[in-house]
């Protein structure tokens, strides 16, 4: 508790990089704690690491499948990397979950979009 605490007095500061060390700190006594995977992914997104938060938003979605917002950030950083349909899965799979979503909403409405024109807005 008291890492993900520390990470979270970081995160709030935009001390990525201390908050994403504080994050993985915490893992290391509740690994199986979906919230914490979600927030090591977004710190690895802030500090430059899509590889790393891609690895750790699946995580989350495995841990904590009912979380809202891991497959939604997920599927941004597949639409980021050119794969539509990846992204476009993940948005619908993330309204069946958390059907009141309207970032999910708003971000599937944006692939689709950019699935009919050929991967371009």
């Amino acid at each position: 508790m008291l890492y993900q605490r520390r990470a979270g007095y970081f995160a709030v500061r935009e001390l990525w990089d201390l908050a994403e060390s504080s994050y993985a700190r915490s893992l290391d006594y509740q690994g199986s704690n979906g919230k914490i995977w979600f927030c090591l992914a977004d710190a690895q997104e802030k500090t430059g690491k899509p590889q790393k938060a891609a690895e750790s938003y699946g995580k989350a979605i495995k841990t904590a499948p009912h979380l809202e917002g891991p497959r939604s950030n997920l599927a941004i950083l597949f639409a980021g990397a050119g794969d539509l349909e990846t992204a476009e899965t993940l948005l619908v799979e993330e309204l069946k979950m958390n059907p009141g979503s309207e970032t999910a909403r708003e971000n599937l409405s944006r692939v689709r979009t950019q699935r009919q024109h050929g991967g371009t807005e």
